[in-house]
């Protein structure tokens, strides 16, 4: 019992000093627990994607940036989300991306998926609980999860900009 009354004392102090930083918006959305993110389940389960799977939830984690994005010229408010929904430069890749979601995926569930807030989408794709339920299952949710975190690397290789990459 004390155990719990601690747990859930640090948890609500952990969601409350993420109200309080608007740049977290994306992490609040895909860490809704203090706990161990879904994704490194995925990491323990495939070792061989482990670094693309940890590389694309430090992208999840990291703080909103707002900046001009050196490839093709826009400013974009939320960088990470223009680099991987928007940047016209790397459409091939996108393209590439939503052409394996259209393999993976039954038509209602692709259809609910684009039908979703870009924001909400990203959060699926990096396993947020809120947005999970009712759209695809567990399996294929762990198929498509692993196909982001291998175009989030893939865009990390192409990538010669240094605000895309990750500090260790």
């Amino acid at each position: 019992m004390v155990c719990d009354a601690i747990s859930m004392y640090e948890e609500n102090r952990w969601k409350g000093r993420l109200l309080l930083r608007e740049d977290l918006v994306r992490y609040r959305s895909t860490h809704s627990k203090l706990k161990l993110h879904i994704l490194w389940r995925l990491a323990l389960a495939y070792p061989h994607l482990r670094y693309c799977v940890q590389y694309s939830l430090k992208i999840a984690s990291r703080p909103i940036t707002s900046c001009e994005c050196p490839k093709c010229g826009r400013h974009a408010f939320d960088y990470d989300r223009h680099v991987l929904l928007h940047c016209e430069y790397y459409i091939t890749e996108r393209n590439e991306f939503f052409s394996t979601l259209i393999d993976q995926l039954d038509v209602d569930s692709y259809v609910q998926i684009e039908f979703l807030d870009e924001n909400e989408m990203l959060a699926l794709f990096w396993g947020s609980a809120q947005t999970l339920p009712g759209i695809v299952s567990q399996t294929t949710w762990e198929n498509v999860s692993l196909s982001f975190c291998k175009y989030v690397f893939h865009l990390k290789n192409v990538l010669d900009n240094p605000l895309f990459s990750v500090q260790q």
